[in-house]
């Protein structure tokens, strides 16, 4: 019985499993605490997620559109800086239920961040951003590049 490639995915794919379900029961969290981990900064202990985004390119500016769902406005840090958009947003609403021997949780808390590399050189400091029903949309203008007429170079 020689090197079978199916036996093999499928190995690989039952042990994707357990790791995954390993991660959502939580216990690999005790490699996680700070008794194992004294050197790690606490913050990069903490959860975070990647919310999804949009990038529209149009005529004169960039648009970025990205769900935030659970967040409040005071709790979201938008920087532009080097043609990088960067997104930082926490969300800590959660609604504890307490019943007869069981506790329900309605959302989670967590840190939200994304960074993108933006296409186009844009005017950092005429960005804006609005933030309604849990998505927050900014608007960027993008830096009007200059087409330089060539010069012809003489050979001596």
């Amino acid at each position: 019985m020689g090197w079978d490639p199916v036996r093999e995915l499928k190995s690989l794919r039952e042990r994707m499993e357990n790791l995954f379900a390993e991660v959502e029961s939580g216990s690999l969290s005790r490699y996680l605490s700070p008794q194992y981990n004294e050197n790690v900064s606490p913050s990069l202990l903490e959860p975070t997620s990647t919310p999804f985004l949009d990038i529209r390119d149009e005529e004169k500016e960039i648009t970025v559109t990205i769900d935030l769902p659970g967040v409040k406005k005071e709790d979201i840090d938008v920087r532009v800086d080097d043609n990088k958009l960067t997104v930082i947003a926490e969300r800590s609403d959660e609604k504890t239920e307490e019943r007869e021997g069981y506790i329900k949780k309605e959302r989670g808390s967590g840190r939200l961040e994304r960074m993108v590399k933006l296409p186009y050189a844009v005017k950092e400091g005429k960005a804006k951003a609005t933030f309604l029903n849990g998505v927050l949309e900014i608007k960027l203008p993008k830096v009007k590049v200059r087409k330089k007429k060539g010069k012809k170079i003489e050979i001596n």
